[in-house]
């Protein structure tokens, strides 16, 4: 969020949501809001009655940022191998600002925020990665015989999974890496050889950005 121009809730969320990335939920408090604001929490309690309500206004403000930024993505790409790469870029570059913890505390401490997290995946992302195969699949870079409900489900399982704590102990996993090699996994087995081929050229083609999952890479 851009600081300036903002109303104060705007503010507080604003704060909220880079203390919660930075940190992980749970350990956040209002002092801790406060504290980053320079504000009192008589003035944030004008605005939000608890941290609860922070949290579910975060979780809302996150799927209408998220759920714009992948329409744009996808509008903005001329084919399936161009959105490939953006999302690419776009999941190292928020992920890697993400306590892998996140999830996991708003599952277990927020649950009307994390029923707007889990709304965001079936009703925003889902559709949005079953338009983006199958648009993959047209364009012949994706293979045809696969059943695309069954691999979008398992892409949305992947990227939660991510953040279970329980199977990628944080101490022992970097999350935005895993999320990386997971996402490498599964477009991979998308990928028809002419995908494979169409992508590696367009990569080259693309000398300043960033590299894509290093499969791609010969």
């Amino acid at each position: 969020m851009n600081h300036y121009n903002m109303d104060v809730s705007d503010r507080i969320l604003s704060a909220a949501s880079s203390l919660f990335e930075r940190l992980g939920i749970r350990s956040v408090s209002m002092d801790d809001i406060s504290r980053q604001l320079g504000m009192s929490k008589k003035t944030i309690y004008q605005y939000f009655k608890d941290k609860d309500d922070i949290v579910t206004n975060y979780c809302c403000w996150h799927r209408k940022t998220h759920t714009e930024k992948l329409k744009s993505i996808a509008e903005d790409s001329p084919s399936a191998l161009h959105e490939l790469l953006a999302l690419t870029e776009y999941m190292r570059e928020s992920l890697s600002k993400m306590n892998p913890g996140l999830l996991h505390d708003l599952h277990k401490y927020h649950p009307t925020g994390y029923s707007v997290i889990q709304d965001h995946k079936s009703l925003d992302v889902m559709p949005g990665i079953i338009k983006s195969i199958q648009r993959g699949i047209d364009e012949g870079y994706y293979r045809s015989d696969i059943n695309v409900l069954v691999l979008a489900k398992l892409r949305l399982e992947e990227v939660e999974m991510a953040f279970n704590p329980l199977v990628f102990p944080p101490s022992k996993f970097v999350m935005a890496e895993v999320q990386q090699q997971l996402m490498e996994h599964f477009f991979r087995g998308l990928l028809t050889l002419e995908g494979t081929k169409a992508f590696e050229a367009l990569r080259l083609a693309q000398p300043n950005k960033p590299h894509p999952p290093s499969f791609f890479r010969q």
